[in-house]
C-alpha cells in the first residue's frame, strides 16, 4: 500500500528583488496627486474717493446761484456712495415792498448720495439719488436800523445723472445734473417790507469737477 500522501508546499511569494518593481494588484489604482484648486475669482476691490467741484443752482435760493461742493465716499466696480457738503455762495436779495433793504441769503448743507455705475473704461455715467440737510441763513442788509441774521432748517430730496471720464488712473473728471425736491421751503421777511425769500417747491443743479480714486 502507499505511503500517506504528501500535503502540497505552500507558495509564499517572495519580496521583489532590489530593482524590481512590485506587481500591481487587480482593482488597485497609482496614487494620483489631487487637482489643485482653480484660484478664486478676486473680488471687485472697493477704493476711497475724493471728489471736489463748482457749478449752479437754482431753486434752493431765488434765481441761479454758484455753488461749491466736496465729497468723500466708497466705491465699487458697479455702485458708490458718499458724503458730501454743499455751500450755496452768499446772495443780496432785496425786500418785495423795499429794494433800499433786504438779505443777504446762503446755505450750507450735508448730504448723502448713492449711484449705480453703467460704462467701464475710460467713461462711466453714474446714476444717484440722495438727500441734503443743512441750514439756509439770512441778515439783513440795507437801510435798516437794526440787522438781524436768522436761520432755517432746509431739505432736499435729489436725482440725476452724471459723467466720469477717467484721464488718469486715479483721476476722473466729473459732471454732474440733479434735479431738487424741496422737503421745506424757508421764508425770511424784514418786518414791514415784505418778503426777501426764499425756496422753491423744485430745483436744479449743474457742477464739474474732480475726483480722485484712493488707494
Amino acid at each position: 500500500m502507499d505511503g500517506p500522501a504528501a500535503e502540497p508546499a505552500a507558495v509564499v511569494p517572495l519580496p521583489p528583488a532590489p530593482g524590481e518593481l512590485e506587481p500591481e494588484l487587480p482593482g488597485s489604482q497609482p496614487d494620483v496627486e489631487p487637482r489643485a484648486k482653480p484660484p478664486a475669482r478676486p473680488q471687485a476691490a472697493r477704493r476711497a474717493t475724493l471728489g471736489l467741484g463748482a457749478g449752479i443752482g437754482a431753486g434752493a435760493l431765488p434765481g441761479v446761484s454758484a455753488l461749491l461742493r466736496a465729497a468723500v465716499g466708497l466705491r465699487g466696480r458697479r455702485w458708490s456712495v458718499a458724503v458730501t457738503q454743499s455751500f450755496w455762495l452768499p446772495r443780496d436779495l432785496p425786500a418785495a415792498e423795499d429794494e433800499r433793504v433786504g438779505g443777504r441769503m446762503w446755505l450750507a448743507a450735508t448730504g448723502l448720495r448713492g449711484c449705480g455705475i453703467v460704462g467701464k473704461g475710460r467713461v462711466e455715467a453714474p446714476l444717484c439719488a440722495g438727500v441734503e440737510v443743512g441750514a439756509l441763513r439770512g441778515q439783513g442788509i440795507g437801510d435798516l436800523a437794526t440787522s438781524y441774521r436768522a436761520t432755517s432748517v432746509w431739505a432736499a430730496a435729489t436725482a440725476g445723472p452724471g459723467l466720469h471720464v477717467r484721464v488718469a488712473p486715479r483721476v476722473a473728471l466729473t459732471f454732474g445734473a440733479d434735479l431738487l425736491v424741496l422737503l421745506t421751503r424757508p421764508r425770511f421777511q424784514v418786518a414791514g417790507r415784505g418778503d426777501v425769500c426764499c425756496s422753491a417747491a423744485v430745483g436744479a443743479t449743474a457742477t464739474a469737477g474732480v475726483e480722485v480714486r484712493l488707494p
